[in-house]
């Protein structure tokens, strides 16, 4: 996880996540810029953060031309879900943690949408998690 932190500079939540992590006792990620997406809370609210309220391909497309590193959207599904169909995400990177559970947060929403990825590479890690770290084919249609 440090080594991935090092790559990113700005981190984008919901609400949701925003506020989970707030239950948890660090809902922000120190010496990042944070982004929090709600159509809800007030643009002041969060000490440390940006509240935004923005078309998913409009906030991506400002932070492709602003310089610094990657961007690390940490979720939760509707934004995940409403950046990917806005074809605003580059690349997917997700981890196969080796636990079945039979409830739990959804990777996505459920919207109807075909999206192509690309397989960039995996890796297998010593505790059995897994990384898949796919490019996303922003120019294929996602209906």
């Amino acid at each position: 996880m440090p080594t991935f932190l090092r790559s990113v500079d700005t981190v984008i939540m919901g609400r949701e996540t925003f506020a989970a992590g707030q239950r948890l006792g660090g809902a922000l990620v120190e010496g990042k810029r944070n982004i929090v997406l709600s159509r809800t809370m007030p643009s002041y609210g969060i000490p440390g953060a940006t509240v935004e309220n923005t078309d998913p391909l409009e906030l991506a497309n400002t932070l492709r031309n602003d310089k610094g590193k990657n961007v690390w959207l940490m979720g939760g599904a509707n934004v995940f879900g409403s950046f990917l169909s806005a074809g605003a995400l580059d690349e997917l990177i997700i981890h196969v943690v080796p636990v079945l559970i039979g409830t739990g947060i959804p990777l996505l929403d459920a919207t109807p949408r075909l999206v192509e990825l690309k397989l960039r590479s995996t890796r297998r890690f010593a505790d059995g998690v897994v990384r898949l770290h796919y490019d996303v084919d922003r120019t294929a249609p996602t209906s």
